[in-house]
């Protein structure tokens, strides 16, 4: 697992283990976990808010995002009650400028480093902009 291969180093990952439990309550007795057990695997959890709060003009689906703008928002929800729980859950709303929304996330993370390592923030390459 990619928890196993980083030992005491720190990674980022798109997805966590109660993402699945959002949707599926029943899954965490299933499996014999809670919702604290899984809370300690993570030493903190942003969250980064959907374009569909801003409306049809910001929120466009495609072959992978197939959701409408409702059901985009009503999973945005359910993520958010089950990791808000988390003692540095941190969120970080849809903006209309990419660049406001990546810079908000660059600071969580550079003040969760506490500033040890330095975080050199370049403006976000115009190949990564586009449907974010």
């Amino acid at each position: 697992s990619r928890e196993r291969a980083a030992g005491e180093r720190s990674f980022i990952t798109d997805r966590g283990t109660l993402d699945a439990m959002a949707f599926h309550h029943q899954t965490m007795h299933a499996v014999g976990t809670s919702e604290e057990k899984e809370y300690r695997r993570y030493s903190a959890v942003i969250q980064l808010g959907t374009t569909a709060a801003l409306g049809p003009m910001y929120y466009r689906t495609d072959a992978v995002r197939t959701e409408p703008i409702e059901e985009a928002l009503q999973i945005e929800a359910a993520l958010r009650r089950v990791w808000s729980g988390h003692p540095r859950y941190h969120f970080v709303p849809a903006a209309e400028e990419i660049e406001q929304k990546f810079t908000r996330f660059v600071t969580i993370v550079n003040d969760l480093m506490h500033n040890h390592i330095a975080v050199n923030v370049s403006p976000m390459p115009s190949s990564l902009r586009k449907d974010l």
